[in-house]
């Protein structure tokens, strides 16, 4: 990453359900975009991804990953997906797939909102506050009995069964 011009802003973790994930958050005010690399620790298995951010200024989010799996929770309608195979694990490779999804979308660098290195790791807060949110609203989870966790719902689960099976397609 920091080959291809950006630098590291901050290192942080989040935990939840049982999973430890540990970021190294980078940042390139050039290309108007955030990197990430993402190890993802739940009891005897672990994983990593890279993936790289842009916002435009109608609040859009950008994003290309190698994330392995399709997604457990629904995405908010403003968030927007490039999934690239798990097995492109070249940093170059990544980025050059972000320029070309944002050129697909006619997304130009001057749409592109400059990331703010200070703010980065509370976006990223801010967006899995609103992905939470979404999929409250969508009944794909409700609050727990606690009130501090979240369960699946009937519509959750076969929401979760879909997705398990776009995996098996596509890791078959």
């Amino acid at each position: 990453m920091e080959e291809a011009g950006f630098d590291h802003v901050d290192d942080c973790c989040w935990q939840w359900a049982g999973m430890q994930q540990y970021f190294q958050i980078f940042w390139n005010p050039e290309e108007r975009a955030e990197a990430n690399i993402c190890l993802c620790e739940q009891g005897e298995v672990a994983f990593a991804f890279v993936s790289v951010t842009s916002r435009d200024q109608s609040g859009q989010i950008l994003r290309t990953t190698n994330f392995p799996f399709s997604p457990t929770l629904k995405t908010a309608p403003h968030v927007h997906w490039n999934h690239v195979p798990c097995e492109r694990n070249c940093f170059h490779q990544i980025l050059e797939d972000h320029r070309q999804f944002l050129s697909k979308r006619k997304i130009s660098l001057e749409q592109l909102m400059v990331p703010d290195p200070e703010a980065i790791e509370e976006s990223i807060e801010l967006e899995m506050q609103h992905q939470i949110r979404h999929n409250l609203e969508a009944g794909i989870i409700h609050q727990s009995d606690d009130d501090r966790h979240f369960e699946y719902s009937t519509r959750g689960l076969l929401f979760l069964w879909g997705q398990f099976i776009k995996d098996m397609v596509r890791l078959c």
